[in-house]
């Protein structure tokens, strides 16, 4: 499977929640940093953070068609 140009490799601990961003004005991308509710607000949308929560340490790839090129 061909990833985004965006797709960030994420390394997860176990027991431990992470939320990514979806509305892709985070500055501490793909981490969310609350953002969305500003943008929320601003343009009566509704985005909200994506929760992981990994039983065990594990690698994934992340992306969002609302990210813009991070060059990761």
């Amino acid at each position: 499977m061909d990833k985004p140009k965006n797709a960030v490799k994420l390394k997860l601990k176990a027991n431990k929640k992470y939320s990514v961003c979806t509305c892709g004005k985070s500055d501490t991308l793909p981490s969310c940093d609350n953002s969305h509710r500003i943008l929320n607000k601003e343009n009566g949308t509704n985005y909200k953070s994506f929760k992981v929560f990994p039983e065990e340490d594990t690698t994934i790839w992340v992306s969002s068609s609302t990210w813009e090129n991070t060059g990761r």
